[in-house]
């Protein structure tokens, strides 16, 4: 069995006209909401292994978050451009290079994608993942490189607005 946590990014800020989507940060509510997303997933997911992010300033700033609430090395991550706003066969490739002795994952990513993907593993009921949307996706596979859209089964599907501290 693999699991992936499907996350994305918090909520970035549009308050600096001349920086590139690449380079956004997260806004106050982006701020507000990650650490809080962080802790809500490890009662889901207690023990995640490794986390793959875009390497967006956004997701980097979100990613952070995950990273200190599980406490991994820095070893566990890792930050790659294919994530920058891919395709799903992006997404599935990046996934396939993971170590299969590794079983539970994060990738921390950005929308249409996200959206497609959890669509695909609920049947189409989820229509939109909000900023810092989580779903958590068992695969019934014993390869990373199995994992594929259609074959998944939505275990859990949280989101910010649910919560409030």
């Amino acid at each position: 069995m693999k699991t992936v946590c499907y996350i994305r990014h918090a909520k970035s800020s549009w308050a600096q006209p001349g920086l590139s989507d690449h380079q956004r940060p997260l806004n106050e509510r982006g701020l507000r909401d990650a650490p809080i997303m962080a802790r809500k997933l490890l009662d889901v997911q207690p023990d995640l292994q490794m986390i793959l992010s875009s390497d967006s300033q956004r997701t980097r700033m979100t990613s952070s978050y995950f990273i200190e609430a599980y406490e991994l090395p820095q070893e566990s991550v890792v930050y790659t451009p294919q994530l920058y706003h891919p395709r799903l066969a992006d997404v599935y490739r990046v996934i396939g290079e993971v170590p299969d002795h590794i079983d539970k994952i994060a990738v921390i990513g950005h929308n249409p994608c996200w959206t497609e993907i959890l669509q695909d593993v609920s049947d189409g009921t989820i229509l939109n993942v909000p900023t810092c949307g989580i779903g958590v996706v068992d695969y019934d596979v014993q390869t990373w490189s199995a994992v594929s859209g259609h074959i998944g089964t939505l275990r859990s599907y949280i989101y910010p607005k649910f919560y409030s501290e």
